[in-house]
């Protein structure tokens, strides 16, 4: 299938006559084979861009796979060798992981800070390092996930300790940790969810503690169906 540029070639010098216009049609010829070289040399700098910007994606991939779990020496020679200068769109991410990075140290010390909520300080970690679609994702998820308004407060207990004792990783997700301080109620579905939970927890339990004769009389119940059942 013919191109427009080459239909429109075509158009053209069959209207001409090469005994008077040879050398208009040479030109022709010459400026036609020009620009599908030069299309020819775009498509394979689109396909060698595309091929570096996959490359640059895969990186930052491994280092948000694995940042938690590198040694630090490492982490930084893997982020500094990220290059977004002809890829403005990842420059976000890479700054992110940079900024990160250079606080890594302090989060053990905040895992370990008495008053620190683990679920909420394993959310905190992973969203630090996420794509900022991804972490909206993993911020409604752990919202829905609060159980309770006991759960809540200990999520808010560690929200406080967050800004009181680690101001400067408060500033990484400052918005989201608002949002969770200023929460009063949990998800419907978290809270229905807990709800039917605690509901069989309370059956089971229930259950066991019957009185002796019930488990007693429950059994000859069985004891007589199983009899019955055997006679020819």
């Amino acid at each position: 299938m013919i191109s427009e540029r080459e239909r429109d070639y075509l158009q053209t010098t069959l209207r001409m006559n090469p005994m008077f216009e040879s050398g208009e049609l040479l030109t022709l010829r010459r400026t036609l084979l020009q620009k599908e070289r030069l299309d020819h040399e775009d498509a394979i700098a689109n396909d060698d861009r595309r091929t570096q910007r996959d490359a640059l994606r895969a990186h930052i991939r491994i280092i948000q796979r694995d940042f938690w779990k590198l040694p630090i020496d490492q982490l930084d020679q893997l982020i500094g060798a990220l290059e977004t200068k002809n890829f403005p769109e990842l420059g976000p991410v890479a700054n992110r992981l940079r900024t990160v990075a250079k606080c890594r140290v302090d989060f053990p010390k905040l895992g370990q800070t008495p008053g620190m909520d683990m679920g909420l300080f394993n959310a905190f970690k992973t969203i630090v390092v996420l794509p900022p679609g991804d972490a909206v994702r993993v911020k409604s998820q752990f919202a829905r996930s609060i159980p309770d308004k006991k759960h809540l407060k200990a999520i808010q207990k560690g929200v406080q300790v967050v800004q009181r004792e680690f101001p400067h990783l408060m500033e990484l997700e400052k918005d989201w940790f608002t949002t969770l301080s200023n929460m009063t109620r949990v998800s419907a579905t978290a809270q229905s969810n807990a709800t039917g939970l605690e509901s069989v927890k309370n059956a089971l339990s229930s259950i066991f503690e019957l009185p002796w004769y019930t488990w007693w009389i429950a059994a000859m119940v069985i004891k007589a169906i199983l009899l019955t059942t055997q006679r020819p």
